[in-house]
Order: C-alpha cells, then sequence, then structure tokens
C-alpha cells in the first residue's frame, strides 16, 4: 500500500498522467474550436488529409498546458523548454504577421466597424488578436517606454503588412495586440508572476 501511493505521488508518475490528460484536453479545444480558424489562416492541405499539421498544433498547446499544471506540482520551470516555446511562439508570431495573407492588401481605420465585423463573423479572431502578444508582455518590465516601443513596433508591423501586400492595417488589432502586451506586462510584475519566475532553473 505504501508503495502504490508512492507510486501515485511520484513525479514520473504525475507527469504522465498529466501530459495524457493534457493532450486529451487540448485535442478537444483545439478540433471543436480552433481548428477551422487555423484553416483559415494556413489554408487547406494539399493531400486529401489534413493529419500532420493539427497534430503539431496539438502537441504544441499540450507542451504548454503540460508545463503550466506541471509547475503547480513541482514548483520548477525548465529554462532550456520556455527557450524553446518562444522560438516556436516568434516562428508563429512572424508567419501569422507576414505569411497568411499574401497577396492581401487593405485599410481599416474605424474600431466600431472591427468589432461590429468581428462580433458578427467569429469571436475568435478578436480574441487570438489580444492574446497574442501577452507571451511578449511577460519578458518585459510594465513601464510607459516598453508600451511605446511596443505601439510602434506593432504599428511598424501593420504599416508592413500593408506595403507589401501581406496583410491588411487594421486599427482594432492594433488596438488589441497593445492590450494584449499590456497584459502580458501586468501578469509578468504581478506577486504570482514574480513568484513563477523563482521556479525557472
Amino acid at each position: 500500500m505504501e508503495k502504490l501511493k508512492r507510486l501515485l505521488l511520484s513525479t514520473k508518475f504525475l507527469d504522465v498522467i498529466t501530459f495524457v490528460c493534457s493532450f486529451l484536453i487540448c485535442r478537444w479545444f483545439y478540433m471543436n474550436f480552433v481548428y477551422f480558424y487555423a484553416i483559415g489562416i494556413i489554408g487547406f492541405a494539399n493531400s486529401g488529409v489534413d493529419f500532420w499539421r493539427p497534430l503539431i498544433m496539438i502537441l504544441i498547446l499540450t507542451i504548454i498546458l503540460f508545463l503550466c499544471i506541471r509547475t503547480v506540482y513541482t514548483r520548477q520551470l525548465s529554462l532550456k523548454l520556455i527557450i524553446l516555446l518562444y522560438v516556436i511562439y516568434f516562428l508563429g508570431i512572424f508567419f501569422v504577421l507576414f505569411l497568411k495573407s499574401r497577396g492581401v492588401q487593405g485599410l481599416n481605420l474605424n474600431v466600431v466597424t472591427y468589432f461590429k465585423d468581428m462580433a458578427s463573423i467569429d469571436f475568435l479572431v478578436p480574441l487570438f488578436n489580444l492574446l497574442m502578444f501577452v507571451p511578449l508582455g511577460l519578458l518585459f518590465k510594465l513601464n510607459y517606454k516598453n508600451i511605446l516601443l511596443f505601439i510602434a513596433f506593432i504599428f511598424f508591423c501593420e504599416v508592413l503588412q500593408y506595403s507589401l501586400k501581406v496583410g491588411v492595417f487594421d486599427i482594432g488589432d492594433l488596438l488589441l495586440n497593445t492590450l494584449g502586451f499590456i497584459f502580458g506586462l501586468l501578469v509578468s510584475c504581478s506577486k504570482c508572476g514574480n513568484y513563477v519566475k523563482k521556479w525557472i532553473k
């Protein structure tokens, strides 16, 4: 009985259970809420069966969720894994900003129209724009300089998208991206954020 108790409480056993549960949750979430939105970004697969792309996305989400849950019971974060996740994150950001809408050019300076359109089409679009730069905000301190630098950066990206015909210059995107970045800054400098940073090794 004592050996069974030790096994159930061991880190390796909890890791396996956590990873499997994370995979099942992420698969359900991705296939029910994200899959068709992702197709709108990356397009349909060239072959008849779209297997590998969803699997890769589900595994990335699984690793993120797994690390978040694992942090709770181990109070430890791997710096190497964090760096790997940020490399994947930055590659994803580059793809979304400059590769997903090649040949598209547009201009929208009306915030009200932006939110009306999003409300009638798909609420995941503004939600994605809000969350997209939260991880970036986690890397910086909360101050006006960082916020202004980010606004300048995202404004430059929007102008570049319009100039290169790889997207729409949208004031709504700029606003939501900035709010997401600020939220990341707030989390980073919060008591919870500082507490979690101590677990990074």
